[in-house]
């Protein structure tokens, strides 16, 4: 008998397409920025794809920023997320990388 795929996250994902700036050190030492979009969002964690993946590592910490358009305020009540990320798995044939926020992340609301 298979057990079916368990969701184990505490909060909502949403379907998202939203700014992401992301920042890092390769493992020559370099800064790499890189500036892509997100497929999902969620209150601790984000999706993106970009075809930097191969210089990311899962476990690596990331600079994030996150611009919340004011039409997506609906969906997502912030206007801006900023912090450090975890990766916490990498697709490389698709070039995703899903990141899990630090718990300082800063999520600004939107006045």
């Amino acid at each position: 008998m298979a057990l079916a795929n368990v969701e184990r996250r505490l909060f909502q994902r949403v379907e998202l397409s939203l700014p992401i700036s992301v920042r890092w050190r390769d493992s020559s030492g370099e800064e790499k920025t890189v500036a892509a979009s997100t497929s999902n969002i969620s209150y601790t964690g984000a999706y993106f794809k970009t075809p930097e993946v191969k210089s990311i590592k899962r476990e690596d910490v990331l600079s994030v920023a996150v611009a919340i358009p004011r039409e997506s305020s609906r969906d997502f009540p912030f206007s801006r997320l900023v912090g450090k990320a975890r990766v916490v798995r990498i697709e490389e044939k698709l070039q995703g990388i899903a990141l899990e926020f630090a718990r300082d992340f800063t999520r600004l609301a939107i006045a």
